[in-house]
């Protein structure tokens, strides 16, 4: 009977062992699954924002070339997604981070001041509609006057 005791012990002892060993390996392998796919995302990410900067830089040489302003925002599609689904931390580590961050700050600089400069533009031209309909009525007024 105690030979029975023993082996049913060893037997769940070796039960135990192998669900343990067992259950480390699926984390193991379920963090190695998770970096392979965090780097895949990176790498896809970094595609999408390298072909998106490399339209960015075309359309602008194309108004550098032909001496023309710039009268629209640039717009940064990519880079909102990474933004609003959180996969810029992801790239932390990438020797890409810092690069990517100097150049969507610089256009988004550019974006905010674009905007400042349209609201100017629009406030300049509502001043001279309202200036020019106010010279319309002033000489109307004055005959009215005499």
């Amino acid at each position: 009977m105690s030979e029975t005791v023993k082996q049913v012990a060893l037997d769940l002892i070796n039960s135990a062992i192998g669900a343990f060993l067992g259950f480390l390996l699926a984390l193991y392998l379920q963090n190695r699954t998770a970096k392979k796919e965090g780097k895949r995302q990176a790498e896809l990410v970094i595609k999408s924002m390298h072909e998106e900067l490399a339209d960015i830089s075309g359309t602008l040489s194309l108004y550098i070339k032909d001496c023309k302003p710039l009268r629209q925002r640039i717009p940064t599609p990519a880079w909102e997604a990474v933004l609003s689904t959180g996969v810029l931390l992801e790239l932390i580590d990438t020797p890409h981070y810092t690069c990517i961050i100097k150049k969507y700050s610089l256009i988004k600089a550019f974006n905010e001041e674009w905007r400042s400069m349209a609201e100017g533009e629009l406030l300049r031209a509502m001043g001279g509609i309202v200036e020019e309909s106010m010279n319309r009525c002033q000489p109307a007024a004055r005959k009215g006057v005499k």
